[in-house]
């Protein structure tokens, strides 16, 4: 979401989730198979910034002439 501060300022947030299925391998010798256990991993993130644009817009008055 963004949110205008001013004409050239604007605050922006945002916010994620997405979670992964991973598998873990222990190996305790080499002449073992590798045993793998499974977990979920779940990441949040939240993101707040401030975004300044420089570019200057000019409002033209646009009359049409016949």
């Amino acid at each position: 979401m963004e949110v205008a501060l001013t004409n050239t300022m604007a605050l922006s947030t945002g916010i994620s989730a997405m979670r992964n299925r991973m598998t873990v391998y222990r190996v305790s010798s080499p002449e073992t198979l590798p045993t793998g256990s499974g977990y979920w991993m779940t990441s949040y993130r939240f993101m707040v910034g401030l975004r300044y644009n420089w570019i200057h817009t000019l409002h033209l008055d646009q009359k049409q002439t016949h």
